[in-house]
């Protein structure tokens, strides 16, 4: 089922709209290859890169791949694969990624023992219902606003539970508002949600641009840490593929 609005201290902005679970197959976004130009300011110093993402499905399956590469900065392949469940929609089974200098990590969603194994740890512990990754939760939220974009208006707000390579956390989600964006392939109007953390959390505050008229694909992305540094994807091209 759709993830409830925040029940861990959150106040709700805003009604949640139930989402209808047999809507679900038609829900997501064709297969697509998405290019985009990076960007980092770190430490004062402006750096440009590149990305490129693959999202693929069957209707019944997905995956999703992606590498980011800013020169000098940060570099960053990942992958998430999984089933496309009925109910809760996106369901990974595996996540994989290394970062520029960092230990792979790889973390099993063990949906047959309802339990979650990271890599760096020798314990598993409860699989949430909906449960994501930090690459299945932003298309989690494609779905969403492809079911039903009247969930999203200025100030709703809801969570999404995602394991992280540290803890399982609740992504906290707020939608800003509709926003106008220049981009290489044109003035694209996007909804702009944001995930900011807990204090005692170690994540980025992570900001979403998804735009309704390319298929709601996340157009432009934007990790800001805690002093203000930050590194920024835009969408340069969208190539349709074949689907699996």
């Amino acid at each position: 089922r759709t993830p409830s609005i925040a029940s861990q201290g959150a106040t709700p902005l805003a009604p949640y709209t139930t989402i209808s679970p047999d809507r679900v197959r038609i829900s997501l976004p064709p297969s697509a290859k998405l290019l985009y130009k990076a960007q980092s300011f770190q430490a004062g110093k402006h750096t440009t890169g590149s990305g490129t993402l693959f999202w693929q499905t069957t209707g019944n399956t997905f995956s999703i791949q992606g590498e980011f590469d800013i020169p000098l900065i940060s570099s960053l392949s990942f992958s998430s694969e999984g089933l496309i469940d009925p109910d809760s929609g996106i369901s990974p089974l595996i996540y994989s990624e290394k970062r520029q200098n960092g230990q792979p990590l790889n973390i099993s969603f063990q949906r047959d023992l309802h339990n979650v194994l990271i890599s760096n740890s020798s314990q598993a512990r409860d699989l949430r219902v909906g449960e994501q990754d930090c690459a299945s939760v932003i298309w989690q939220l494609v779905r969403m606003g492809r079911l039903n974009s009247e969930i999203f208006f200025p100030g709703s707000q809801f969570e999404l539970p995602v394991a992280t390579e540290r803890e399982a956390v609740a992504w906290q989600i707020q939608v800003i508002g509709q926003e106008e964006i220049d981009s290489p392939i044109g003035k694209l109007k996007t909804w702009h949600i944001v995930h900011t953390p807990l204090p005692s959390s170690t994540e980025l505050v992570l900001d979403i641009w998804l735009a309704e008229e390319k298929e709601w694909y996340p157009v432009k992305l934007r990790y800001t840490d805690a002093t203000k540094d930050y590194s920024e994807l835009l969408i340069s091209e969208i190539f349709s593929t074949p689907n699996r």
